[in-house]
């Protein structure tokens, strides 16, 4: 059986942007993929529909239109997400809270999936900044993020960063599973980037829940990037109700930072 590469397009905080992580899936029939995100900043929020290709077809996902989507928090508030552009679902007063656990439903062609997610609070940034490049003995720079983990929880991150207002390609995972309530100081270097002088960067430290971390985490492993590189014989798991779906729904606090 052949093992065909497909893409998946990750649903950006910032707006309707996308990033292309490259996901090995094996031979297999075309299936939902749903993507969304609240975070704990002003909306609107964004959810994702579309449909694999099969292998042997063009890396194009065809948008599904004409879904109906809701998102609900834990304290009773639901949004009906209106359609924008084919495929992409934007809320219109919903407002993330960190505590607050969120649930997507989504009913395409008779059917209904749902995911929930709790939203941790976000931790604060304390630096970033810019530091020489010593991986491989190679030249340039890399961005260089620290913050203090808070202790006596457990706690998981998606880390993403931003070139002049555009998201860098690529992502990163951390949790506190051994450092819990230090200090953390970590470069992260790009697989298929190099920062320039000059490069206006920020960077987002994203609080997600386990199952969104465990999804991320997956997804880098393929990807080959960051500190999280190992061979991942399948697709990631996402957190929806429906194993036939793929994707992910998160809820997440979002801590903000200019690299200097």
């Amino acid at each position: 059986m052949k093992n065909p590469l497909f893409l998946l397009p990750l649903l950006l905080l910032t707006g309707a942007c996308t990033e292309i992580i490259d996901l090995d899936l094996n031979e297999t029939s075309p299936r939902l993929v749903i993507e969304g995100r609240v975070s704990d900043q002003p909306g609107p929020y964004y959810v994702k529909i579309s449909r694999t290709l099969n292998f042997d077809e063009p890396n194009n996902w065809p948008a599904v239109s004409h879904a109906g989507v809701w998102i609900t928090d834990s304290e009773g508030v639901t949004d009906t997400l209106q359609e924008t552009v084919p495929g992409l679902y934007a809320t219109s007063h919903l407002q993330g809270k960190p505590g607050n656990t969120y649930t997507l439903v989504v009913e395409v062609d008779g059917e209904t999936y749902a995911a929930s997610s709790a939203m941790p609070p976000p931790v604060p940034v304390d630096t970033a900044y810019l530091t020489e490049s010593a991986f491989m003995g190679g030249d340039g720079l890399l961005p260089t993020v620290e913050f203090r983990d808070p202790a006596g929880v457990a706690n998981y991150y998606r880390i993403a960063f931003n070139r002049d207002g555009d998201p860098l390609p690529g992502f990163f995972t951390l949790s506190d599973k051994v450092w819990d309530g230090e200090k953390v100081s970590r470069p992260f270097r790009f697989a298929d980037y190099d920062i320039q002088p000059g490069d206006q960067l920020t960077v987002e430290l994203q609080s997600v829940d386990p199952a969104v971390y465990d999804y991320f985490y997956v997804l880098e492993q393929t990807s080959g990037q960051g500190f999280n590189q190992s061979p991942t014989p399948s697709n990631p798991t996402g957190n929806f109700d429906d194993d036939r779906v793929l994707g992910y729904f998160s809820a997440y606090g979002v801590s903000g930072f200019k690299v200097r």
